[in-house]
């Protein structure tokens, strides 16, 4: 899942113009406004006792999702990457497929879809979005003040 700021243009529009300071500025601000959005998807992330075909001992996948990734692209677009990919897939897929639902085959194999939880990151992203958007202002203006005072 990846986290999309808006309303933060001239914010980025001024690293931009710091160059690899800015690059770095950017980072630590993404990085820091994605830890609440982690937080909140390891509260909100399913878990069960087994009854869902999902064995106990993978339950605690929610506590291997982690911000992953940050990105600079050449546009001076910031992304950055929260919860599930390639790095961690292998613990946490069962949370993915809940995401996005599936089909249960199970012993009687009719292909039962399986809902319940479906779109629970995006559900999650939108409780804390606020939240993770007023830290990665925090911090970009306190890097911005610590550079232009200092």
């Amino acid at each position: 899942m990846s986290m999309n700021a808006d309303g933060f243009d001239d914010l980025f529009a001024t690293l931009n113009s710091l160059g690899n300071v800015g690059d770095k500025i950017g980072k630590k601000a993404l990085r820091a406004g994605l830890k609440p959005v982690v937080a909140q998807m390891k509260t909100d992330a399913p878990k069960g006792d087994g009854s869902l075909g999902i064995p106990t001992k993978t339950n605690d996948g929610y506590k291997k999702l982690k911000v992953l990734d940050v990105k600079r692209f050449k546009s001076g677009t910031f992304i950055g990457y929260a919860g599930i990919n390639a790095k961690n897939f292998e613990e946490t897929k069962h949370l993915l497929f809940h995401h996005y639902g599936y089909g249960n085959k199970g012993l009687n194999f009719n292909g039962q879809p399986i809902n319940m939880h479906v779109g629970w990151m995006t559900k999650s992203y939108e409780k804390i979005k606020k939240d993770a958007q007023a830290e990665l202002e925090k911090v970009i203006l306190d890097e911005l003040d610590s550079i232009l005072k200092g």
